[in-house]
């Protein structure tokens, strides 16, 4: 709840152009993240417009195909920071501070490919009627 209310939510008040009104949230299936408190303030937050286990719009818990964590997130942070030509962090501290870096160099054109990248794949949900597709994108 700390990292939402402190960090997530701030962090998107502050990008230019975007209104939280105008946000769709996804939540993950982490047991911690569907917590009362934390539905009832994405609830307030994100008016019947977030997404998740027990959101107003139920989703599941694993959709790799249509997470952008999964099908972007993670890969890119695993390949910037410990692809081939990268210096691997040696503990912890360095590992944080090169996924905060890392993330701080998502563009806005990364994103932008993103979001059109979920819209491609929701196309593609929609036309296998909710079934496995990630083996048919290009």
């Amino acid at each position: 709840m700390e990292l939402l209310q402190n960090q997530i939510i701030p962090a998107v008040q502050q990008l230019d152009g975007v209104e939280l009104r105008d946000i769709w949230f996804q939540q993950d299936g982490c047991p911690a993240h569907n917590t009362l408190i934390v539905r009832e303030y994405l609830a307030n937050i994100f008016p019947d417009k977030w997404i998740g286990t027990h959101g107003p719009i139920r989703w599941p818990a694993r959709s790799p195909d249509l997470s952008p964590n999964d099908f972007f997130y993670w890969g890119y942070l695993k390949t910037s920071i410990y692809g081939h030509n990268n210096t691997r962090p040696q503990n912890l501290e360095e590992l944080r501070e090169k996924i905060f870096e890392v993330s701080n160099n998502i563009t806005p054109l990364m994103l932008s490919n993103v979001r059109n990248s979920f819209y491609n794949r929701l196309g593609y949900c929609l036309a296998k009627g909710g079934g496995l597709f990630e083996h048919e994108l290009h």
